[in-house]
């Protein structure tokens, strides 16, 4: 991760008490440990054309997991609530 990595998140998708927006490489990395079953069930996607991640349980979208990138390092992670205008599709399986 970056030093000035961040984390946003929709106050929404957090347990109460949780801060929405997490800044710092170590404070990203040792909060995102709380998520990390739900990291886990996470499946790969394309959203708007970029790769992401979907939190699907029993096939029901409840979140986004955008990660921004910079020279291999993680800049930013942003987990959202899909919109309507938001078009997914599966990543291609071919080279």
């Amino acid at each position: 991760m970056a030093p000035d990595c961040a984390r946003h998140a929709d106050a929404a998708l957090i347990p109460d008490g949780a801060q929405a927006v997490v800044s710092g490489a170590v404070a990203v990395a040792e909060e995102t440990r709380l998520f990390a079953e739900r990291i886990r069930a996470s499946t790969a996607i394309m959203v708007d054309g970029r790769h992401a991640f979907a939190i699907a349980p029993g096939g029901h979208l409840i979140a986004i997991i955008d990660i921004a990138t910079k020279d291999r390092l993680v800049t930013r992670i942003d987990i959202t609530r899909p919109t309507v205008p938001t078009v997914l599709s599966m990543p291609s399986t071919t080279s």
